[in-house]
C-alpha cells in the first residue's frame, strides 16, 4: 500500500519534468515539438539528416512548449542519422537522434 502511494506522489513530478525535451512529430512535412523551455522563449529549431537540413526559430506558448512546421519533408532514407537540436534564448538545449541505421551489405550466413 505504501508503494503505490509513493508512486502516486513521485511518478507526477517525473512525468511533468520541465527539462526541455524535442521529438520528431512527423516526418512529410517535418514538424517537431518541444517541451520544458521558458515561457515566451525564442528557440530556434534544426533538423539534419539525408539531403536536407531545416531551421526554424518559434516562440514557446505560456507553458514552454512549441510545434515547428517546416514546408519541406525530412528523408527518412538512406544511411544517415536524424538529428534534432533545439536551443533556446535563455541558453536551454534539447536534443533528440534517431537510432542509428544499419548500412552496407546485407549479413551472409555462417558456412556450417
Amino acid at each position: 500500500m505504501l508503494a503505490v502511494v509513493a508512486l502516486g506522489v513521485l511518478a507526477p513530478a517525473a512525468w511533468g519534468s520541465s527539462r526541455p525535451q524535442v521529438r520528431l512529430a512527423a516526418f512529410s512535412p517535418a514538424r517537431v515539438a518541444g517541451t520544458g523551455f521558458q515561457a515566451r522563449e525564442r528557440v530556434v529549431v534544426k533538423v539534419t539528416g539525408g539531403p536536407n537540413q531545416l531551421a526554424r526559430a518559434v516562440v514557446t506558448s505560456a507553458r514552454g512548449a512549441f510545434v515547428a512546421r517546416f514546408a519541406a519533408a525530412i528523408a527518412a532514407t538512406g544511411c544517415r542519422q536524424l538529428v534534432i537540436t533545439a536551443v533556446g534564448a535563455s541558453g536551454d538545449r534539447a536534443a533528440w537522434k534517431s537510432l542509428p541505421k544499419s548500412c552496407g551489405p546485407p549479413p551472409q550466413p555462417l558456412a556450417p
